[in-house]
């Protein structure tokens, strides 16, 4: 009797409390309850009715998830109109063959989608680099070109040596060029077929040294001097009328300021028509013939400034090879310093290397309307013609080097009944131009 008591006792708690949990004397909401919005209302022991999954916001995650994938897929279909498919396979064979340059296996394909991935990324964000640097190369070059106004050209050339920027608006402005390099007197004009050969100590600053028609010997070495002229003019009585023949190079170990040729034709007797080193120059050309520079030994070039830098305006003026002792090595020029202004109108470069892809980036020239015309450059004279348009298209992609109704020929050995492989060239006759030219030099 004793142990049946606990255990009824026990039975009926454990029904009271199954009872009150169910819930069936769950007491009735006060008044302030009864008074809340339903939303706002304490949560019940009573469960209310689900809705159905499909109803139901995702969470937060999941909704990121599929906007980044659409964003993705977005980006994906930019890139592939953007990017099309030859642009595509030139990369794709690019990594392969750069691969295989220091690798004997073949790249996975693992890889060369990640490849492809960052070729793209380079791509797309390509445009908007150069653009940033066109913007800080312009807003030094207004810098600059202020500073030119005010200091002149050798100021210019000062700032550009420590300062490296392409100055393709001054460039391109041939006014700009013209004032760049004005005279500061008005020109003084001196007959100087009396003079004798050396002129270099017997020119004066600012004066303009005019030769008739004829042949004339001429040597203009400034080194040791302890003033070089400056605004020295040398003038001829035509292209085709008047022959100077040069001692020497035409060079100088302190600034060369605006010094000018024009109206006649410079034989350099296989010497540079200039060969100016460490010291800065600025210099005119106009409606002058340049020949005899293709020598063949160090750079064998007409134009050649070392490192003082350059301001250079050369308009209806030639420059032609075929006329010196190695008629396969002429050049343009030699230029080793960004410090480079130059501008070339109406200009003709015949039978020589054009030398322009060796020009240091930061540096400026720009042929206007010009001819070049069998240019002998090396890696194109037994090139196929898609190599040559490459090298073209190469040369227009140089920053700083700018072609404006400029047309570009090379030497075909083919043209001139040479083997295909030679690299001799047809040798000019200066006679041709001007007739029994050395007897008149007294030779």
């Amino acid at each position: 009797m004793k142990l049946a008591f606990p255990l009824l006792a026990a039975l009926l708690v454990g029904l009271a409390i199954g009872f009150f949990a169910g819930g069936h004397f769950a007491p009735a909401p006060s008044a302030s309850t009864q008074a809340l919005p339903r939303e706002a209302q304490p949560a019940s022991g009573v469960r209310e009715a689900e809705p159905p999954l499909e109803n139901v916001a995702p969470p937060r995650e999941s909704v990121s998830t599929r906007e980044a994938q659409a964003a993705t897929e977005d980006t994906r279909s930019a890139v592939e109109d953007l990017i099309g498919p030859r642009l595509r396979e030139y990369a794709r064979q690019g990594i392969r063959t750069a691969w295989k340059e220091s690798r004997s296996d073949e790249i996975s394909d693992e890889r060369l989608e990640f490849g492809m991935r960052d070729f793209e990324s380079s791509v797309l964000s390509l445009p908007a680099a150069i653009g940033r640097r066109l913007a800080a190369e312009r807003s030094r070059e207004e810098l600059l070109a202020r500073d030119a106004r005010t200091g002149g050209a050798f100021a210019l050339l000062d700032k550009l040596s420590k300062t490296p920027t392409p100055m393709l608006e001054l460039a391109t402005d041939p006014a700009a060029m013209q004032a760049l390099l004005a005279r500061a007197s008005p020109e003084t004009t001196v007959r100087a077929e009396g003079l004798g050969k050396s002129l270099a100590k017997q020119l004066e600053s600012g004066k303009t040294y005019s030769y008739p028609a004829g042949v004339f010997p001429i040597e203009l070495n400034f080194n040791g001097l302890q003033q070089v002229p400056q605004e020295v003019t040398i003038a001829g009585a035509g292209m085709d009328a008047t022959l100077l023949v040069l001692s020497g190079d035409i060079f100088a170990d302190k600034p060369l300021q605006r010094f000018s040729i024009r109206d006649c034709t410079v034989f350099t007797n296989n010497n540079y028509l200039f060969d100016q080193r460490g010291a800065p120059a600025t210099v005119l050309l106009e409606r002058m013939r340049v020949v005899g520079f293709d020598m063949g030994a160090g750079s064998s070039c007409a134009l050649g400034f070392s490192s003082g830098g350059l301001v250079l305006l050369a308009r209806d003026c030639r420059f032609e090879g075929g006329y010196g002792r190695n008629p396969a090595y002429g050049q343009l020029m030699d230029i080793r310093s960004p410090a480079l202004v130059a501008r070339m109108e109406r200009c003709r470069v015949e039978r020589v290397t054009l030398g322009a892809d060796r020009l240091s980036a930061d540096s400026t020239l720009l042929f206007s309307q010009c001819t070049l015309s069998d240019l002998l450059d090396p890696q194109m004279r037994f090139a196929a013609a898609e190599q040559r348009l490459a090298y073209e298209q190469a040369l227009h992609a140089k920053p700083g080097l700018v072609f404006q109704g400029t047309t570009i020929s090379f030497f075909d050995n083919a043209a001139w009944n040479l083997p295909l492989t030679s690299w001799d060239v047809p040798a000019r006759d200066l006679n041709e131009l001007f007739p029994g030219w050395q007897q008149a030099l007294g030779h």
